[in-house]
């Protein structure tokens, strides 16, 4: 099992050099933000733990229990360690789902970040 030092609050500290990592190597695995109200989210910035490969959705719900889909990157073949998604939606949860990964890589990832009009650095 990781370390607490990968939890779930280091997926979005601002700090590169900190990571969320998964609890196991399964796929699967998910990363969630909450912006507490919602707004107009334009792109994401994802960079992973790794130059590898990383196949992954991403999600968004107004309420938390209905998701769709805003990005979709499970044909991925190329190892990549940053990936710039644009799309547009109104939501208060955005979530990305780990869908495959190179061997002996684990979900996870240093930076998650969520761009828009109205999205500031405090809230993700």
């Amino acid at each position: 099992m990781k370390s607490l030092n990968y939890g779930p609050l280091r997926g979005n500290d601002g700090n590169p050099s900190t990571a969320w990592i998964a609890a196991d190597a399964e796929i699967g695995h998910y990363w969630q933000v909450d912006f507490e109200s919602i707004l107009h989210i334009t792109a994401t910035q994802v960079i992973f733990n790794e130059n590898a490969v990383y196949t992954y959705v991403i999600q968004h719900s107004r309420n938390g229990i209905d998701w769709d889909i805003a990005v979709n990157k499970t044909n991925q073949i190329v190892p990549q360690q940053t990936h710039d998604d644009e799309f547009s939606v109104n939501a208060r949860f955005l979530r990305i789902i780990y869908q495959g990964l190179s061997n002996g890589i684990w979900a996870g990832h240093r930076q998650f970040s969520a761009y828009g009009p109205e999205i500031t650095t405090q809230q993700i």
